[in-house]
């Protein structure tokens, strides 16, 4: 069974395990989720990631706004589930990736 379902077409809508869920803290956590869900498995840097969701702000302030988001990322799948954190997101000290495999996204399904 796969861990999440995300659907993105027609509204934001999150499954775990069967069950919905929609513990995200802002909607820049949604739309980070969305974003690395819909490329994954491909790594993203954080500098990249930074710049995408905080154009308008210094680089160090994106970068601390990044961190804050990807905490609550992790505290929002974890509600959902106890370990899917670290099942569904990889995180190093200069990127972040969602497994591939980690979720059914319906974007991804379309494009197929």
């Amino acid at each position: 069974m796969t861990l999440l379902a995300l659907r993105f077409l027609g509204g934001f809508a999150a499954e775990a395990r069967g069950a919905p869920f929609d513990a995200f803290a802002t909607d820049k956590v949604r739309a980070l989720l969305a974003y690395l869900a819909i490329e994954s498995p491909q790594s993203q840097r954080r500098s990249s990631l930074a710049t995408l969701l905080w154009p308008d702000w210094d680089e160090r302030s994106a970068l601390s706004n990044l961190r804050k988001s990807l905490f609550r990322l992790r505290q929002a799948l974890e509600a959902a589930g106890p370990g899917l954190a670290d099942q569904a997101l990889e995180t190093t000290r200069n990127a972040v990736a969602f497994r591939a495999g980690a979720a059914e996204v319906d974007v991804l399904t379309f494009q197929s």
